[in-house]
């Protein structure tokens, strides 16, 4: 999975700017931080910041078919540009608006996101670590979409009658979990954890990927 991370005007002066808003950490300590992150994840990620509306425009529209997932604070932009927001719809990248501030909660011109009419999730006030929550959101979504997929070619091997020898407890625990919830063993539940792979312990999904292989032959 590859996320871009996003960074918007005045973002670079991170710990000189207002810092008892923002904090004291610079930009270069937050992309460490999520680099850790993600690096843990096994996800790559790379950063991107400007002061300059066409150049963010730019970057989103160059991560088209190559990113899997967009983290962005527009910074100012956010409440401004029309623009970027297009250019996000444009591309169709899941992404998810974060704000190191409590937007709500300041001036009344910070109360309209652009980019929260396509943000998948809108994260404010929670510092650097809203961004790590952002890295969560996108990659719990990326592994549900990446099932979706692997469970419909579930759904079609199993209604070939797929019963390959040798392999008929593994089927047949494969057809109770497709037909059950599974998107919750690969989703974030309500509380913002996040959970193991396959918690019923049917099959792991490189099993699932072992055994469709086999429903091929």
């Amino acid at each position: 999975m590859k996320i871009l991370v996003i960074n918007g005007p005045n973002l670079n002066m991170l710990g000189i700017r207002e810092p008892d808003i923002y904090g004291k950490g610079t930009l270069d300590d937050l992309e460490t931080m999520i680099a850790e992150k993600c690096s843990g994840m096994g996800i790559d990620c790379s950063f991107f910041q400007s002061n300059h509306e066409g150049d963010l425009v730019d970057c989103i529209q160059e991560a088209y078919q190559d990113a899997d997932g967009i983290i962005i604070n527009a910074g100012a932009y956010t409440h401004t540009s029309i623009a970027i927001l297009d250019a996000l719809k444009a591309v169709g990248i899941p992404a998810v608006e974060v704000h190191i501030s409590d937007i709500s909660e300041r001036e009344s011109f910070r109360s309209l996101s652009y980019v929260s009419y396509y943000a998948m999730k809108t994260i404010i006030g929670k510092g650097f670590d809203g961004y790590l929550e952002a890295v969560d959101i996108l990659s719990s979504y990326d592994r549900v979409s990446r099932m979706e997929k692997t469970m419909e070619r579930v759904g079609r091997a199993l209604n070939t009658g797929f019963k390959h020898e040798g392999y008929e407890s593994d089927v047949e625990a494969l057809s109770t979990y497709y037909s059950g919830d599974w998107r919750k063993d690969f989703e974030i539940d309500e509380q913002g954890c996040f959970p193991e792979d396959m918690k019923r312990g049917v099959l792991s999904e490189d099993g699932l990927y072992d055994l469709l292989e086999e429903a091929k032959k």
